[in-house]
């Protein structure tokens, strides 16, 4: 089982179960950590790379570009008419690479097949000599028809130009594999001919006939479109590679790596857990969680010069984004996303002996990217994480929640599975009477505003799918939920009930709410608890929506008004026998359940919320604030918080789960991210004499951290309570480990991370310290 899917069992079990080089002369490095962004001395400067030659012939022109077609190659060039510059598909130095490399540097689009031996193949126009090629010109751009004569595949992709956008795409129902040297459309038309022909022949002969294909059909495994567009050498430009990692990362072109030959790689949807990970071996399936959110990468050519956000508007659920910086492999940065068509996996035969199989058919991907364009200051991470903003905005696909105060999250611990004599029994942590102290403690000291998360899921606590129409009601003390709830509206605060919505506690009824992955298994997981072994099955979307009947049934008899989904939702292919969903239907359904919590007037928080949430959401939890430290990410920087800002409050990861409070406390301030913390009332004491499987060691007493919570809320509040429902429109490093954010009202609030004070235009920033600037001061 994957890393990701045990992190979803954990989150379903939190309550009861309770990660020689080039420089520019202009400056130096001055911090080794890419945990932060880096401060430098930008060079501002646009070095013209590439030139229009007599071979590229213009194809397209709006008032901002123009695009080039090079009808020999394929290769294309855009001119940004703002700024002169140009971006070209193929124009680098590839005289240091194998032809293999070479050809797939200079092909439009690159395949990957699968042949009868199951090994994956890489195929590139120009690596076969009956590789054929058609261009159609059309009003606003070109489609060209290919055939890759070694892998028998033929599709059509299509180059287009709107406004300041450049488009590129493949339909799926273009791609024909097993295809002939014919044109495309010639080829459907064939293989009517064959079908009528094989109705006509004998059984011997049919088998004869399928048997011989066998040996020499290939199926499509992946396809990259125009990898290379805007590639470029280390030292070329002043900027960087944006990619979507966590928070965001930035890999600047300053360095050419030598001896290290691991790319970032990344699905832009997580796993599908309708496909098994193969282990032991070669693995062609990711098998960790990505920490990717939105689907889309930049390339800043020039810091405030010019650059390009590219968006992936369809084929993600199957997309794999790659960077590959200087040295690593090439000697040139490039990013590109490779769409998975195919997958291959092992199952089992015996108890000993696994069989290699792949998808019987692909998955239906339609590709299509969007090229955004930028020049001055909108080239940057924070020009194009706006722009990715004012995007989802048109699509009406980013939600916006305000809020009045500044809100303390806390995760409440309410109870454990604890093993006794015979049988399992539950340990109550926290009662709703004890969340009614804590509460008032915390008005007492001036906290107006509290979300409590309540884990009080019975089916979640109790592991018994019986129980999932239900909250403990070993939870309630005096106060009943329904009480509970009353004083929250009275209070200003909020309770959300938490529990997963994709986990199914039990085998259920398989075939049609437990997921089935292409090795016709369950996609299931057991653990022993105790004197009892617990199932746990990750739903079908039809088995999702039936949780979210039981869990709106929660929220309304028990008076809550709020729910959060602890899970990160990931649709997931479903290969059952009577309700099989691709990945994009398994989206749709998704956002189809989520549907059903808006409709009901129902506060909605996600946990780490992809692009795709964002219509839905009104609260992101556990917002993410760092990177997973790939080794070539030079700068970790809030592009996530950038994109959501103004629009949805964001909740950090629990404080108390990190190692210094202070750091969070100060990143939160820069990242514009609300405290979080996980706690329990009862004594500690309590875990340690428990058996719970995965049980969070930092969920802490309450009475012990009061002090800590308390401080650290009104530390960030006093900051970003100035900027509250503000959008982030301006993000820096002013010195080495200083950074300063600039909202949408002209409050600048400017954070120290190091021991020193900093003087900053007469205003002193003390170490380890923050402070708010006017717009006038700033």
């Amino acid at each position: 089982m994957c890393k990701k899917y045990k992190k979803i069992l954990s989150l379903g079990l939190i309550a009861a179960l309770l990660g020689s080089f080039n420089t520019y002369a202009s400056y130096i490095p001055k911090v080794a950590s890419n945990e932060y962004a880096m401060y430098r001395e930008e060079v501002k400067k646009l070095n013209q790379i590439h030139e229009i030659e007599a071979k590229d012939e213009k194809v397209a022109e709006t008032d901002t570009l123009v695009l080039y077609l090079n009808k020999q190659d394929l290769s294309i060039k855009v001119l940004q008419k703002s700024t002169g510059y140009i971006y070209s598909s193929n124009d680098v130095n590839t005289e240091n690479l194998n032809g293999l490399w070479q050809n797939y540097v200079n092909s439009p689009v690159t395949i990957k097949y699968v042949d009868e031996s199951f090994k994956i193949i890489q195929e590139s126009i120009g690596d076969h000599k009956d590789s054929t090629q058609k261009v159609r010109l059309k009003d606003n751009g070109f489609e060209v028809d290919l055939y890759f004569g070694q892998g028998k595949i033929g599709l059509t992709y299509g180059v287009e130009l709107k406004d300041n956008e450049l488009i590129m795409y493949i339909d799926d129902e273009s791609i024909v594999e097993q295809a002939s040297s014919k044109l495309l459309r010639e080829q459907k038309s064939k293989e009517a001919e064959q079908k009528q022909e094989e109705e006509t022949l004998s059984v011997k002969e049919k088998l004869k006939k399928k048997q011989k294909e066998v040996k020499t059909a290939y199926d499509l495994y992946a396809i990259t479109l125009y990898p290379f567009f805007g590639a470029l050498e280390a030292g070329q430009q002043d900027g960087y590679t944006f990619i979507p990692d966590g928070s965001g990362g930035l890999i600047r072109y300053d360095k050419h790596y030598t001896g290290i030959n691991i790319p970032f790689e990344q699905p832009l949807i997580d796993d599908d857990y309708g496909i098994p990970v193969t282990t032991g071996g070669m693995n062609y399936n990711t098998n960790y969680a990505s920490q990717i959110n939105f689907s889309v990468y930049g390339m800043i050519h020039g810091i405030d010069q010019s650059g390009f956000i590219n968006i992936i508007e369809k084929g993600d659920e199957h997309g794999k984004l790659v960077s590959y910086p200087a040295g690593v492999t090439t000697d040139f940065y490039f990013t590109t996303v490779e769409y998975i068509y195919n997958n291959i996996y092992q199952s089992k035969i015996s108890a000993t002996n696994k069989i290699t199989s792949k998808l019987d058919q692909r998955h239906p991907i339609d590709i299509r990217e969007k090229f955004i364009f930028v020049d001055k200051e909108d080239a940057s991470y924070v020009g194009i994480a706006n722009v990715y903003k004012e995007y989802l905005k048109k699509q009406n696909a980013l939600n916006t929640y305000e809020i009045d105060e500044i809100p303390l999250s806390l995760d409440i611990a309410t109870g454990m599975l604890k093993k006794g004599l015979l049988f399992n029994r539950m340990e109550v942590l926290t009662t709703t009477d004890d969340i009614v102290e804590m509460e008032k403690r915390l008005k007492e000291q001036g906290i107006d505003t509290v979300y409590f998360n309540i884990f009080a899921d019975k089916s979640g606590l109790t592991g018994k799918t019986q129980d999932s129409s239900k909250l403990s009601t070993q939870v309630e003390g005096e106060y009943s939920f329904k009480e509970l709830n009353e004083y929250f509206k009275e209070n200003k605060d909020i309770g959300f009930v938490a529990t997963p919505l994709t986990m199914f506690y039990g085998d259920g009824k398989l075939d049609e709410e437990v997921i089935r992955a292409a090795n016709k298994e369950y996609v299931q997981a057991r653990a022993k608890l105790g004197n009892k072994t617990y199932v746990y099955s990750l739903l079908t979307t039809e088995g999702m929506n039936k949780n979210a009947q039981y869990i709106l049934e929660k929220i309304k008899d028990n008076g809550f008004e709020a729910y959060y989904n602890v899970d990160q939702l990931v649709p997931s292919t479903n290969f059952g026998k009577n309700n099989s969903r691709t990945r994009q239907e398994s989206k749709d359904n998704i956002l189809d359940i989520s549907d059903q919590f808006v409709e009901s007037g129902t506060l909605l928080g996600s946990n780490k919320p992809r692009d795709f949430q964002l219509k839905h959401t009104d609260v992101s939890f556990n917002t993410p604030m760092s990177t997973t430290i790939y080794q070539f990410i030079t700068d970790t920087v809030p592009f996530y918080q950038i994109v959501l800002s103004g629009n949805i409050p964001m909740i950090s990861e629990n404080f108390n789960s990190q190692s210094d409070l202070e750091k969070m406390v100060l990143k939160a301030i820069e990242y514009n991210v609300y405290p979080s913390f996980s706690v329990m009332y009862s004594n500690y004491d309590k875990l340690d004499k428990g058996f719970s499987m995965n049980i969070d060691s930092h969920n802490v007493e309450y009475d012990k951290w009061e002090e800590k919570i308390v401080n650290a809320y009104k530390e960030i509040e006093s900051k970003l309570g100035q900027v509250k429902n503000e959008s982030i429109v301006k993000h820096e490093m002013v010195a080495p480990r200083i950074a300063a954010t600039t909202y949408s009202n002209g409050k600048t609030i400017v954070v120290n991370y190091t021991d020193q004070d900093f003087m900053y235009k007469d205003t002193l920033v003390e170490g380890k310290g923050s402070v708010v600037l006017d717009d006038e001061v700033w």
